[in-house]
């Protein structure tokens, strides 16, 4: 007779640890030059735009970058997992395999928005600036932040499709 392996309980507490870990990759350099090491911009500035006012003789500001809805998106889904993995965690009757399919699914469509987040920039005037209109995303890459993001997103996907395959 074989035995039924037991699904580890303990699914549900790693990917909201690591969507929480996830979250503070926000922070780092999500975006940088190719070829100019100095042109960084944070995960935060990214999302929520970047400006730098200067007074010269009145104030300046150049804008950066915008606020992006496409790169707001993998917070929300961080913010989610972390919802969903604790009512997977504290209430087991909730813990069915939609909760994990949907946890799942937001991690991989968050890893390919992280990953593809130069195409989701949203310039504004001093980038167009400083790189050229048509040149913007082809001088920018993702940086540590966002690489290490991605890869968190990976894990907490491979994490909930375990916890899918070794549910009774």
């Amino acid at each position: 007779m074989a035995k039924k392996v037991k699904s580890f309980k303990y699914f549900s507490f790693i990917e909201a640890v690591l969507a929480v870990i996830a979250l503070i990759f926000v922070v780092m350099p999500f975006l940088v030059g190719k070829d100019n090491s100095d042109v960084s911009y944070t995960g935060l500035n990214v999302i929520f735009g970047h400006s730098v006012t200067t007074k010269i003789i009145v104030d300046v500001t150049v804008v950066y970058t915008k606020f992006s809805f496409m790169l707001f998106l993998p917070v929300i889904f961080l913010v989610a997992i972390i919802a969903l993995a604790l009512i997977k965690h504290f209430m087991p009757k909730l813990n069915t395999n939609l909760i994990k399919i949907i946890i799942l699914a937001l991690a991989v469509v968050g890893c390919i928005i992280v990953f593809m987040a130069t195409n989701f920039l949203v310039s504004g005037d001093g980038l167009v600036k400083l790189f050229g209109q048509d040149n913007i995303k082809n001088s920018l890459k993702i940086g540590i932040g966002a690489i290490l993001q991605g890869i968190t997103f990976i894990i907490i996907g491979l994490t909930a499709a375990a916890d899918i395959a070794l549910s009774k």
